[in-house]
């Protein structure tokens, strides 16, 4: 049997998984950095980014992921934590990290350096890097193809439709020297909803074999 490809996904991490959590239609794939996740039909695994902004509820009750423990009290900006002895101590979470830009990663909150360290090693391990750039503020998605093309790990970008709408873009080729990059496959813009990079999903006819798929993609 041959090894399900391990794709990692690269872009923005948003409040309840973004793209990410759309595609897979479930976010809470997102927020267990342990496991990988089948998607489609030609063996690919969802290998990363495991992270997901603010949680995804925020918070879901006793015993799920998030900051969850016992009997608690969670919003937004603030964890309240019964203790054994009944006592409850709050925290203001600006204090300690900025929660907005926190992530959970395991069922735990988890620190930026602990979350660059994990992408990193799921960009090391993959197969593939897929991207889907919805907003041209994507910092760290730059800082995870970069990473990527040095690893020349093969790479298929997905321009949403807001920002492939764009006539700069689409007019004036300012993606040319992304294009020429070796590492990157394939740059198609996102007409509707898909999420996706066609590539790895679709074969290019109805009789191609999964392994002939994995072929033609080289990787």
């Amino acid at each position: 049997m041959v090894r399900p490809k391990k794709v990692y996904f690269a872009g923005k991490v948003n409040h309840g998984g973004g793209y990410r959590g759309k595609l897979l239609g479930n976010p809470r794939v997102m927020s267990d950095g342990y496991k990988t996740y089948h998607i489609g039909n030609y063996a690919i695994d969802y290998h990363g980014a495991f992270a997901i902004s603010c949680d995804h509820g925020c918070f879901h009750g006793d015993g799920d992921h998030g900051w969850g423990f016992g009997n608690v009290d969670y919003e937004c900006g603030q964890f309240v934590d019964e203790l054994s002895n009944g006592a409850s101590v709050k925290w203001d979470v600006a204090t300690t990290k900025p929660h907005e830009d926190g992530v959970y990663v395991n069922g735990y909150f988890s620190s930026r350096e602990d979350l660059v360290k994990r992408c990193f090693n799921q960009i090391q391990t993959c197969d593939a890097v897929h991207a889907y750039i919805d907003s041209f503020d994507c910092y760290g998605t730059l800082v995870e193809l970069g990473y990527a093309a040095a690893l020349n790990k093969p790479t298929y970008i997905v321009l949403a439709p807001n920002v492939s709408q764009d006539v700069s873009i689409l007019e004036k080729d300012e993606l040319w020297f992304v294009k020429h990059t070796p590492n990157i496959k394939s740059i198609k813009y996102d007409g509707g909803e898909t999420f996706i990079h066609t590539d790895l999903l679709v074969p290019s006819s109805v009789e191609e074999s999964p392994s002939a798929f994995r072929s033609r993609l080289k990787f």
